[in-house]
């Protein structure tokens, strides 16, 4: 005989522990919903029965099933909050969802390695999602990071200034395009 907890969300054994010995056939439970108390009982006994930590799965649960609000509500270390924004991040890169991507990567410091989200944003060719991810990393940073905030800082300027000298690559090539009136052929014409 032994006493199983199920998970009711999954439907899985959580835990299981063996029956009290010493005493007759287990009969069954009974609850007192005030206290919010569980007893085992038999036809002989009373047993209390108590819990440690039952929610301590239950943000796993949650993002397994794509509830990510839940999840983080569940979540209790900053690692299990990073494993979720993670997956958020991923599940948004993978829909090209590229700038919701971009603000769930820069909210996992140890899940997603700053080089490679750099990268994957690089290689995807989304500027602004590569902005959007720096700026956020540059909110998050402590002021005692003084380096890594001015190596942000720098590649910020440069992505501004590359975006800035782009425009005006293109303005410029519009003007160039423009049609000039009284081009060839037209009255406007000088004849020698």
């Amino acid at each position: 005989d032994s006493l199983q907890a199920v998970n009711r969300l999954s439907g899985t054994v959580a835990s299981r522990c063996p029956a009290p010995r010493g005493c007759a056939p287990l009969r069954g439970l009974a609850t007192d919903s005030v206290a919010r108390i569980i007893y085992l009982f038999s036809d002989e006994a009373l047993f209390e029965v108590t819990t440690k930590d039952e929610g301590r799965d239950m943000w796993r649960l949650h993002l397994e099933r794509k509830e990510f609000a839940s999840a983080l509500e569940h979540c209790k270390t900053p690692q299990q909050r990073d494993q979720v924004f993670a997956v958020q991040a991923e599940e948004a890169f993978v829909s090209a969802d590229y700038m919701r991507a971009a603000a769930f990567y820069a909210r996992t410091p140890s899940a997603a390695p700053f080089e490679e989200v750099a990268l994957k944003l690089i290689e995807a060719n989304q500027p602004e999602a590569l902005r959007t991810f720096l700026l956020h990393k540059l909110d998050n940073l402590g002021g005692r990071e003084r380096s890594q905030q001015t190596m942000l800082a720098t590649w910020l300027t440069e992505l501004y200034l590359d975006q800035i000298n782009k425009a005006a690559e293109a303005e410029l090539s519009a003007a160039r395009t423009v049609a000039i009136p009284g081009g060839e052929g037209s009255a406007g014409e000088a004849k020698n």
